[in-house]
């Protein structure tokens, strides 16, 4: 699903390969980046330019990813933090339009493009409408999250984890 609305994001710190793709494919999308290495880089863009998304590192060279929350809430914006795996990474929205999500849920590299998009639609449709987002407004859930928590309707949790009950058999009655 393309963005219907240009985003601006931030990118603070060191990017995964798998994270530059999904850069350059938003790009070709129309969203505008700008890179930082720093916290206090990533503070004084944040403070100078309007930004929706915030993608951080969880280490960089002076502080940490999170360290960037009380920016991004003041601004309403979004903030993802990378954990960094072996070979990708482990995406954790610790902000999403200003209000603070962290622990809710996590993101594979693979989701993290969709997850983007569907802030930047929802921000869009939030704009249109003139509804101002409050600190205890309803964050609409993203294709990926309602992808991540949905369960398969058709089966019960006991075929879902694969366990088979049979039941014992009666014991013979002597005559």
């Amino acid at each position: 699903m393309p963005c219907s609305t240009e985003g601006r994001i931030l990118v603070a710190g060191h990017t995964a390969p798998s994270t530059n793709f999904i850069i350059k494919q938003l790009e070709r999308e129309g969203c505008v980046f700008q890179s930082v290495e720093s916290v206090a880089e990533a503070e004084v863009s944040l403070r100078g330019t309007r930004f929706d998304i915030v993608l951080a590192g969880e280490f960089m060279p002076d502080g940490r990813g999170y360290d960037l929350t009380g920016c991004v809430v003041d601004r309403s914006a979004t903030l993802l933090v990378a954990i960094a795996l072996s070979e990708a990474c482990l995406w954790l929205p610790v902000v999403q339009h200003g209000v603070r999500t962290l622990g809710d849920r996590a993101l594979n590299s693979h989701t993290l493009q969709s997850e983007i998009t569907a802030l930047l639609n929802e921000k869009a449709v939030h704009a249109e409408h003139l509804v101002a987002p409050s600190l205890y407004a309803f964050v609409p859930e993203s294709a990926s999250y309602r992808l991540m928590v949905g369960r398969d309707q058709r089966t019960g949790p006991q075929e879902r984890r694969a366990f088979v009950f049979k039941t014992a058999a009666e014991p013979k009655k002597l005559l």
